[in-house]
């Protein structure tokens, strides 16, 4: 055959086609999220009740199935979930305030031509980064 002469694979060793990738994570940390569902009215069937879909939510989670694999914001940093039946949350080991920088927070997609990120500026107060009243920057 008359073909190229470059290889029909990708080496990952080769440096000219390695996407070098860093990023500043948080390693070895626990998240506690509280979560609560709304129906939409007019999209409900009659058998489609509060106490059906809690109870659904229930036996996914002690079963540990979900739709699609949990994960920290990209599929890199998967996630191991617990349902806490109890309510009572662990207390962190952590204690003080810490300035953590700027993190990402989202991806805005409404404009498939410009993505652009969303951050805000994190502060862990004795161990938790409280996400209820951050304020986005671009």
């Amino acid at each position: 055959m008359n073909g190229a002469s470059e290889p029909f694979y990708l080496d990952a060793t080769d440096k000219r086609f390695r996407q070098q990738r860093a990023a500043m994570i948080l390693k070895n940390v626990d998240y506690v999220i509280e979560a609560h569902f709304e129906q939409v009215p007019g999209k409900a069937g009659k058998v489609d009740t509060a106490a059906k879909h809690y109870n659904m939510a229930l036996r996914r989670f002690r079963k540990g199935q979900y739709f699609h694999p949990p994960c920290l914001g990209t599929r890199e940093f998967g996630a191991k979930v617990e349902l806490i039946e109890d309510g009572v949350i662990p207390r962190s080991k952590l204690s003080g305030v810490k300035e953590l920088g700027w993190m990402l927070y989202d991806m805005n997609f409404s404009d498939p031509d410009d993505i652009v990120p969303q951050f805000f500026n994190a502060v862990m107060r004795d161990g938790v980064i409280d996400l209820t009243q951050v304020t986005l920057a671009r």
